[in-house]
């Protein structure tokens, strides 16, 4: 207790590569780096005295996050940023990479939210991995999504979007918009982005707007604002 010691060590990734995710799963590990053109990484840890590179795929962009989307944790689920191959940003991206054969990892299904060099996209879920939901039963990620252009205002937008995610495909389902940003209250009293489902409908938090949607239809079950004010009617309480 109150010490950590050292079991083993390997080298990852080439000088100025930063890491951008990693993801343990009892007896093996997965990894990214980004410079570049940078790998995702397979890593054996049944010897955890001498962790042994397994398999390596280069690929543009990065991962911020990986989730299992099979039991046997080959299937992962990724959330990050596609790249040029300068290394420049282009967008929000969303991969699934296949790690059954470890020696050699794939990309199979890779989805942009966009790809425009002037428009900005990001998720907060690319820092808050409680603002990720996956579900495995029905192929489902939903996430927080925001999209700002200054060419092409008309594809702004903040919010949730739903995608269906598997070994197959990956295409967007259903978008759910914040409410007017006029409404929101962002410097007090704010819930954290999250989302939930019970019985196919899905509610998403935000700010203090709490909102259920039908998961199958995209239509908004209900509303509610969950904001009080303050005696001058401020929303700081």
């Amino acid at each position: 207790p109150g010490t950590m010691i050292e079991r083993g060590r390997v080298r990852l990734g080439n000088p100025d590569e930063l890491f951008t995710t990693v993801r343990f799963f009892d007896k093996i590990a997965y990894a990214a780096t980004f410079e570049r053109k940078d790998p995702f990484y397979a890593l054996d840890l049944s010897n955890d005295a001498n962790p042994v590179v397994l398999g390596a795929l280069n690929i543009t962009g990065f991962s911020s996050y990986l989730y299992p989307m099979n039991d046997n944790n080959t299937l992962l689920l990724a959330v990050g940023e596609d790249a040029d191959d300068d290394g420049n940003p282009l967008g929000l991206s969303i991969t699934v990479f296949d790690a059954r054969k470890p020696a050699n990892p794939i990309a199979i299904q890779r989805y942009s939210i966009e790809d425009d060099p002037d428009t900005y996209s990001g998720s907060q879920g690319q820092w808050d991995f409680k603002a990720l939901r996956y579900i495995r039963e029905v192929d489902r990620l939903i996430m927080p999504v925001s999209i700002y252009s200054y060419e092409q205002p008309e594809m702004n937008f903040e919010g949730a979007m739903v995608f269906v995610v598997n070994a197959d495909t990956i295409y967007e389902d259903c978008r759910i918009p914040d409410r007017n940003y006029q409404d929101v209250c962002f410097y007090c009293a704010s819930l954290p982005r999250r989302s939930l489902v019970f019985d196919g409908n899905l509610t998403t938090v935000y700010s203090h707007f709490v909102t259920s949607t039908n998961i199958d239809t995209c239509r908004t079950v209900w509303s509610l604002d969950i904001e009080i004010e303050n005696d001058d009617g401020r929303c700081c309480n």
